[in-house]
């Protein structure tokens, strides 16, 4: 019974060590944002809006040397990437902390079907450049590469996690209607940014400032352009594909999605979590066979 009690008050003491020091940075942050906003926002972005560098495996790098490779400018960044094939194109795009070649398990079964395949690395991704980025960017390159007066014969999508939740942005605002593949979508942005950055003792208030910054600068707004608001605005058919143990991207809001609109389909898996789903064969046929409809 002392064991049993003695873990109880270590967790407490945990806890309450944990509530202490958010509630101490909460403070301190309040007080640097009066002082210096522009300081304050810049620390809060490289903590939180700066993505990792993902290093490339020996496939992912076979597969770039087999690519035409290109970049084109968005925002004044260079965003680079590659192209397989000569047919109807399937764009591919990824995630968070990820780069374009991470999909490659998608590049040699959609050229056996006839497709030409492109995938790009996002701002401060991979080779592209920028130190850091948002939703609102993302959705920017996609919208760019949708009418990209070269890349233009985009014909399917296929994204992950964010970049799903960027390809429901800009479908929503251009006029053309893809067939599209969302596997984990993270559809409640907005109240997942919210509940991550906050968790860490960054004052609510503070977010909300910053994301109006980034509202203004890309003309977006973090409600209204919340991937599950802009759902019912889908006009094309698309098939979420989301695992229901996924600890990163809400399963129950690609559930809700179904329900809303009747041109989206949902496939549940179980056991591949957030990230093995896009590894998967059999996932990856389905996919391609919803796209050649």
């Amino acid at each position: 019974m002392a064991i049993i009690v003695n873990k109880k008050n270590k967790f407490s003491t945990n806890v309450r060590k944990k509530h202490k020091n958010n509630k101490l940075l909460n403070v301190t942050l309040a007080t640097a944002w009066r002082l210096s906003p522009a300081f304050t926002a810049s620390i809060i972005k490289q903590f939180f809006f700066q993505p990792n560098k993902y290093k490339l495996s020996q496939k992912e790098n076979d597969y770039k040397k087999t690519a035409l490779a290109f970049e084109t400018v968005v925002r004044n960044k260079k965003i680079r990437g590659w192209k397989w094939g000569n047919g109807p194109a399937i764009l591919l795009v990824h995630g968070w902390n990820s780069a374009g070649l991470q999909l490659y398990k998608f590049i040699d079964p959609l050229l056996e079907r006839g497709f030409s395949v492109i995938t790009y690395d996002k701002p401060a991704h991979g080779i592209s450049e920028g130190t850091h980025t948002s939703y609102f960017e993302f959705t920017d390159v996609v919208r760019h590469l949708l009418n990209h007066p070269v890349l233009n014969n985009i014909k399917g999508i296929i994204g992950h996690s964010m970049g799903a939740s960027a390809v429901i942005n800009a479908i929503s605002k251009e006029n053309v209607k893809p067939r599209l593949v969302l596997f984990a979508p993270a559809l409640p942005i907005k109240e997942m940014l919210y509940e991550t950055i906050t968790g860490f003792g960054i004052p609510e208030s503070i977010l909300t400032q910053l994301l109006l910054q980034y509202e203004l600068e890309y003309s977006y707004s973090i409600d209204h352009d919340n991937p599950i608001a802009l759902i019912p605005q889908i006009k094309t058919d698309a098939l979420i594909i989301h695992d229901k143990n996924d600890k990163a991207t809400p399963y129950s809001y690609s559930v809700k999605a179904a329900e809303m609109n009747p041109k989206i389909h949902l496939f549940s898996t179980n056991g591949l979590g957030h990230g093995r789903v896009i590894f998967d064969d059999h996932l990856i046929q389905k996919s391609i066979s919803f796209l050649e409809k």
